[in-house]
């Protein structure tokens, strides 16, 4: 099933249970003020310090990507806070650990750097995965060239493609690879949708993977996500069977 990567470059509602009845946790956005304004002083303080040499201190980037606008936002957006903050623990490279404080302070300081509001409460790392970086309109659609996964039934398309058909909404993935148990637990819940998805280089796949043996089987697909009009493709970096039945 695997392969290598080409070069084309969410957060659930959790539930938590009480001694009463069980009650959904609180789902944030990044538009509400989940920093605060000191909290961002001090990660701009860690990233002079620590960041800057490599990021520039406008944060437009010297020798590494830029951390703020349009480009960099849409590498996280319409996903959990925490792969950015993920992203961001592992940073500066090859130096010490910062510790997740001075973290979630730099977390702070690059939502601020990029506009998003602070608020009366501190971030903190519990909360990170229940925050949701969305655009200011609301939830969108993920954007173009993203690594999703989708499920949908497996069928042979015209002119020897393979086509995913009644797949789910595609939703963002920082694993491009084997699934865990848990990713196959959750895509195997997953209820199938209504959309249609071209998948390219399933046939490169090992030998692990022939997807002539699993026509007609419900399975995931993760890849990088390419509109074109009105046709949507998924550049295949992985495919897991879930079901050898294709039922909703």
């Amino acid at each position: 099933m695997r392969r290598s990567l080409t070069t084309l470059w969410g957060a659930a509602f959790c539930l938590i249970l009480n001694a009463g009845p069980v009650a959904a946790q609180t789902h944030r956005t990044v538009w509400d003020g989940v920093f605060t304004a000191e909290q961002a002083a001090r990660g701009k303080a860690i990233f002079a310090a620590t960041c800057a040499a490599c990021h520039g201190a406008d944060l437009n980037g010297v020798n590494r990507p830029s951390l703020k606008g349009e480009v960099f936002l849409n590498h996280w957006m319409e996903g959990s806070l925490d792969a950015l903050f993920s992203h961001v623990k592992s940073m500066p490279p090859n130096r010490a650990n910062l510790g997740d404080i001075a973290y979630v302070d730099l977390l702070a300081f690059l939502l601020d750097a990029n506009a998003f509001p602070a608020g009366a409460q501190e971030l903190n790392v519990e909360a990170i995965p229940n925050i949701q970086v969305q655009g200011k309109k609301g939830p969108a659609a993920v954007p173009n060239f993203a690594l999703v996964d989708a499920v949908g039934c497996l069928v042979r398309g015209p002119h020897d493609t393979w086509v995913l058909t009644s797949g789910s909404e595609p939703a963002r993935t920082r694993n491009p690879m084997q699934p865990t148990a848990a990713e196959i637990a959750a895509a195997r819940a997953k209820p199938l949708g209504s959309q249609t998805f071209q998948l390219l280089d399933v046939d490169y796949f090992s030998n692990a993977f022939h997807p002539e043996a699993h026509a007609g089987h419900k399975v995931d697909a993760k890849g990088f996500l390419i509109r074109t009009g009105t046709d949507v493709r998924i550049n295949v970096t992985w495919v897991e069977m879930l079901a050898a039945e294709c039922g909703r």
